[in-house]
This record gives C-alpha cells, structure tokens and sequence, in this order.
C-alpha cells in the first residue's frame, strides 16, 4: 500500500468519526427536545405518609405547572416538604414516563413526649427533632419529664446541649424494653444528666443512675420487684449502683411527679 492510499484511509477514518459525532450531537438533541416537550408533569403521586393528605404533601412540593419530570430537583422538593411537613424525614422522586412523578416519603416515629410549661406536650423524634406542639399526650410514646421544650417549633433540632442526654436516654429506653418493662414505664426522669429516674406501674420511682451497665441493673430491679416488694409497695428502688439496691417506702407524692398525678387522674 503506497503512502498516499494510507492518508487516504486515514481521512476517511476520520471524516467517518466526525460524522458519528455529529450523529450523535444530533440525536441527542433530538432526543432532548422531545423529552423537554413531552416529558412535562401531568401527574403527582405520593406514596409513604399517612400523616398527610398527598394534597398537602403537592402543595408544599411546589412543582411548577407543567415543569419538566428531569428538571425537578430532588433536593429543593426535599427541603420544601421537610420544612412544612415536619414529620417528614425525607423525600425521595421517582420519574415515570412519560408524565407522572412519584414522592416517596419516609416518617418519623414519635418516640418521646415532653411535658413541659403550663401543660404543653412536646414530641419529639429518637434523634431529637421537634414534631410536633400539642395539647394532648399521643399515644404509644415515652413520656418525658424534667425539661421544657415548649419554645421549639415543630421542625427544628435540640440544641446540641440535650445531644448527650438523648443518647443516654435512648440507651435506658431500650434497655427498658429488652427487659420487657417498659411498658409499665409511666415516665423517664431527665431533669438531671447522667441520673436517670423512671416511674413504674405509677408506683415505683426507679432511680437508674447512668446508662452504665443498664442491663444489670435492670435484671437487679426485676428480681426485687416480683420477689421481695409487696404488690401495693409505693416508694422507690434505688438500682444506680450496679450489683447494690435500695428500697423505701414513700408516699405517691413524694414519687411521682406532680404534673403527672394529675395528667393521671392524681390517684394515690
């Protein structure tokens, strides 16, 4: 093969790479256009919450009319819902061609309940996110005393001062319902850091110390209370000390929270 049928070839080659290029260039220009012509939102669906209506949950993701499926941000449609819906966690857009966007959301579980001034209940996430502001206790919740929370709106964070005490309290949580107690738990203590306090059967103060060895304490606590405490004992049993406990018998008063008595009717 000579020298010029080479250059030859070599030109070919390349004119043949420049005109897939320019094939290329142009279907996806095509294909750009039909899809930012076609490809607009007709339909909203939302999948995941049953707190909130889906017309609520479109309304706060204020998709333009019309927009574009592939240029909605799933960033902004988060921050726009978490901001308004405070019980949502997060949002998640799915794109069905060739008109629908689907929300998927993710809830919060209510985990604890705060009373605090004048009687007002704060809920609160496991990770310390105001849900919600209310007037009444919501149920399957753990109650929380010793601190007030009233002056948060629903959506914001604790401030970082309470994150020590959160962990602690979720650990004395779970602690509580590995030893299957913490369904008598009226009420955890927190009004004090490290010094855990809970109510049980809204008669027994237990005086749990620190989250350190919760499992012994616990199994401690368990065997006083079904072998050596009568069933109308009222007062408390001190298991703060791992190995050692304590056991007084006061009146309800003297135990239990006053703010508390009287959300449970103040029965002695």
């Amino acid at each position: 093969m000579t020298a010029k049928q080479t250059r030859k070839q070599k030109q070919r080659r390349r004119h043949r790479a420049v005109f897939l290029l320019l094939l290329l260039a142009v279907l996806g220009g095509v294909g750009f256009f039909c899809l930012s012509v076609f490809c607009r939102v007709g339909n909203i669906t939302v999948t995941g919450t049953t707190r909130y209506p889906a017309e609520e949950i479109i309304e706060a993701a204020a998709v333009g009319e019309e927009q574009n499926l592939f240029t909605v941000s799933q960033k902004q449609l988060n921050e726009r819902i978490t901001a308004l819906c405070p019980y949502i966690s997060s949002v998640t857009v799915h794109r069905r061609l060739p008109d629908t966007l689907e929300l998927e959301l993710r809830e919060f579980d209510t985990v604890y309940a705060c009373i605090g001034s004048q009687g007002r209940v704060t809920t609160l996430s496991e990770d310390g996110r105001v849900l919600e502001q209310c007037a009444a206790l919501p149920e399957y919740t753990c109650l929380l005393l010793g601190a007030d929370f009233s002056g948060y709106a629903a959506g914001e964070q604790l401030s970082e001062e309470w994150n020590e005490t959160l962990e602690g309290l979720q650990k004395v949580r779970r602690a509580l319902e590995e030893a299957g107690m913490l369904p008598e738990i009226g009420y955890i203590d927190i009004s004090e850091k490290q010094n855990y306090r809970a109510i049980y059967q809204d008669r027994i103060q237990l005086r749990l110390g620190s989250e350190y060895d919760l499992e012994t304490k616990l199994l401690t606590a368990r065997r006083i209370l079904r072998d050596e405490l009568a069933a109308d004992y009222v007062g408390y049993l001190d298991v703060s000390v791992s190995g050692r406990a304590f056991a007084r018998r006061l009146s309800l008063t003297e135990v239990a929270d006053a703010q508390y008595l009287a959300v449970i009717g103040g029965k002695e």
